[in-house]
């Protein structure tokens, strides 16, 4: 049950990323609303990721250029496990009896059940961050408690 809830987690993290990448992208790109949800929303995560990073410069406010900064490098180290953990083949390891999950392209990587927990706390983070740049960049300040993004019972 904690593996499943983790999961959700996991998942629920990944779309606020993938939401407010695509608010970033659009406010970089100076697109409207309509260009972001047919253009810039069905780029690949990686790659709105990458347009942000490649723009950063063209962010002036040094706060938010940190935060979209740490998120965009944060989203670049998790991609590929959520890919692998939502995508991936699901077993027991024989040996420790443990759940896993392999790759469909790779089997000779795997993660255990417990990696779901980091890569939704690292999203988390980055979800976070990307929330707290837009507040920036409306003149206010960037919260300084660490709440956790999704908490679940």
């Amino acid at each position: 049950d904690e593996q499943l809830k983790e999961l959700g987690r996991l998942v629920v993290n990944f779309g606020f990323v993938e939401f407010h990448l695509g608010i970033h992208v659009g406010e970089l790109l100076k697109v409207g609303p309509y260009a972001v949800r047919d253009l810039i929303n069905p780029l690949p995560t990686h790659r709105k990721a990458e347009i942000l990073k490649r723009g950063l410069k063209d962010i002036p406010n040094q706060e938010k250029r940190d935060l979209v900064a740490n998120a965009c490098d944060s989203v670049g180290s998790t991609t590929r496990y959520r890919n692998v953990m939502l995508h991936g083949i699901w077993g027991f390891d024989g040996v420790n009896a443990r759940p896993i999950v392999v790759s469909t392209k790779e089997r000779s990587v795997h993660f255990l059940a417990e990696d779901i927990t980091n890569c939704a706390d690292t999203l988390a983070i980055a979800s976070r961050n990307l929330s707290n740049a837009l507040r920036v960049d409306s003149g206010g300040n960037a919260p300084e408690t660490r709440e956790p993004l999704i908490i679940l019972p």
